[in-house]
């Protein structure tokens, strides 16, 4: 059985009701814990719902992909790293982290669908702040890679 995009988007739909109860309950009761090991179980609670989430965004993403072709665009790369460094020092945050970027300047514009860009970034970032011991910072790089190649580090 295959599932058309608008199936799609409706299954993740539903699926994102219940985590988004289950994030903004764990939020709170991660809020008040004093116990430093019930609240570390909380956090990783809190990070298993958020790696949920993304897995989410991913199958939306996923069908998309079967209707993007011929949508790419000419997109600005310190402004998207902009706008995924915001959203995930949100996260960070919460996990008692930081996220920093550094984008070389005079970039090219690159070429593509900058949703999946961002998809792929915030992935990587998700993943690094999973890993990594509480109170690091994640660092993004961008950087220059031959004439008109971005490298994201």
């Amino acid at each position: 059985m295959s599932l058309n995009r608008e199936q799609l988007a409706l299954v993740v739909h539903d699926l994102k009701n219940p985590l988004a109860a289950l994030l903004s309950n764990l939020g709170f009761i991660a809020s008040m814990i004093k116990d430093e090991m019930t609240a570390e179980a909380v956090q990783d609670c809190l990070l298993s719902t958020e790696v949920l989430s993304r897995l989410l965004e991913n199958l939306t993403a996923l069908g998309a992909l079967e209707n993007a072709e011929g949508q790419g665009s000419d997109f600005s790369v310190p402004s998207l790293v902009g706008s995924v460094e915001t959203r995930m020092q949100r996260h960070a945050e919460a996990a008692g982290m930081s996220v920093t970027s550094q984008v070389e300047s005079g970039l090219p514009q690159v070429s593509g669908n900058p949703k999946l860009v961002e998809l792929a970034l915030d992935n990587v970032i998700s993943t690094s702040m999973a890993y990594s011991p509480p109170g690091r910072a994640v660092r993004l790089e961008v950087t220059r890679d031959g004439d008109d190649a971005v490298l994201f580090s």
